[in-house]
């Protein structure tokens, strides 16, 4: 059993390394491939998730919700680091008085920004971290 996963807008033609390698393996043992084509989550799964997270009813996070999903598009694994990004430049935060979490919408819509690309987000969130004699 083996199982990987892949951005299906990044191997989208035969010469790529992974399809010729899917390919290859398909002819060689005459096994069965699958394969389970996951779609980005909609603005209701984003912000039951968050909901969820917070430990909050919906109906309180689904401001927040469709920012997240606006800037996101929905991909779970940017919804996750965006969240964290934002509770990192404290605009979401846990407030110990009212025993809740509470966040900034003017300033996660205006102040944020995410890109598709999982490496450049990546690269943003350690630059952030380095020093400039680091980088």
């Amino acid at each position: 059993l083996i199982i990987g996963s892949y951005r299906d807008d990044e191997v989208h033609d035969k010469s790529h390394p992974l399809t010729r390698c899917l390919h290859g393996i398909n002819a060689q043992n005459n096994q069965i491939i699958s394969s389970i084509p996951l779609q980005n989550l909609d603005l209701k799964t984003v912000n039951d998730y968050i909901a969820d997270l917070l430990n909050v009813t919906a109906d309180k996070t689904i401001g927040l919700a469709e920012i997240v999903h606006k800037k996101t598009y929905g991909n779970i694994f940017a919804v996750i680091h965006f969240l964290k990004n934002i509770e990192d430049e404290g605009i979401l935060w846990y407030c110990i008085g009212i025993l809740r979490w509470k966040w900034n919408a003017d300033e996660i819509q205006s102040k944020t920004s995410v890109t598709d690309n999982v490496a450049d987000m990546l690269k943003l969130k350690i630059n952030k971290k380095l020093s400039v004699e680091e980088r």
